[in-house]
C-alpha cells in the first residue's frame, strides 16, 4: 500500500469522525486520482460514506455497491453499504452483511495481519489497527440498531457489549454498556448472570467521587 493512499484513508477517517461530508468527498477525489491498487473501490466507498452522512441513503447504497463490486471484502464499502441498508430499513440484507463484516474485521486485527496488507512501519500498523477498530465499532453500532428493529434483543445486547469495549472514551463505553444491560431485560438469562453483568457496570466509575 502506498504511503499517499494510506494517508488519505486515515484523513478520511478523521473527517468521518467529525461528520465532515465535504472533507470526505475531497478525500474521495484525491484517492480516485491515484493509480494504486484498490484506489477506485476506496474512492467509491468514501463517496458512499459522504452520501450516508449527508442523509442520502439511496446514493450511499449505489456508491457502496460499486465499491463492493470491485472488492467484495472492502471494509469501508461494506460498512457504508450496511449503513445505507439500515437507513432504508432493509434489515434482512443488512444483518448478514454485518455478521460477515465484523468477523472479517476481527480477523484483520489479529497479530501479523497488517503486514499481510502491505503495512510494515510500526506507527502505520498502529494507525491501521485504530482504523479497523473504528470500523468495527461502527459496525457493532449498526448491528445493535438493526437487531433491535428486527426484534432480536439477544443479538442487539451482544452487539452493544462489543461496541462498549471498542468505544473511544469511557463515557461512551458506559452509555453503551447501560444500553446492553437494558436490552438484557428481554433475554432469558440465569439471575446470577444478570447480576454479574450489572455489577460490571460499576467498573466504569472506579475513582469517581460520589455526589453528596
Amino acid at each position: 500500500m502506498s504511503e499517499e493512499f494510506f494517508n488519505w484513508q486515515m484523513t478520511c477517517d478523521r473527517f468521518a469522525q467529525e461528520g465532515d461530508v465535504r472533507g470526505i468527498r475531497a478525500c474521495a477525489a484525491e484517492v480516485r486520482a491515484l493509480t494504486a491498487p484498490g484506489a477506485a473501490a476506496e474512492a467509491d466507498a468514501m463517496e458512499a460514506e459522504a452520501a450516508l452522512y449527508g442523509g442520502d441513503a439511496e446514493a450511499a447504497e449505489r456508491f457502496a455497491r460499486s465499491a463492493v463490486e470491485k472488492d467484495a471484502h472492502h471494509f469501508r464499502g461494506c460498512l457504508a453499504l450496511a449503513g445505507a441498508l439500515g437507513a432504508q430499513f432493509k434489515l434482512a440484507s443488512e444483518l448478514p452483511l454485518l455478521a460477515a463484516l465484523t468477523h472479517e474485521l476481527e480477523a484483520a486485527l489479529l497479530p501479523g495481519r497488517a503486514k499481510e496488507a502491505g503495512i510494515t512501519d510500526e506507527k502505520e500498523q498502529e494507525a491501521w489497527a485504530r482504523h479497523l477498530r473504528q470500523f468495527l465499532f461502527r459496525a457493532r453500532g449498526f448491528e445493535a440498531d438493526a437487531a433491535y428493529l428486527a426484534a432480536d434483543p439477544e443479538r442487539a445486547a451482544e452487539a452493544l457489549r462489543h461496541a462498549s469495549a471498542l468505544a473511544p472514551d469511557i463515557g461512551m463505553a458506559a452509555n453503551l454498556y447501560s444500553k446492553h444491560l437494558f436490552m438484557t431485560n428481554y433475554r432469558t438469562l440465569p439471575p446470577q448472570q444478570k447480576r454479574l453483568d450489572a455489577e460490571m457496570f460499576g467498573e466504569f466509575f472506579q475513582g469517581v467521587q460520589p455526589y453528596r
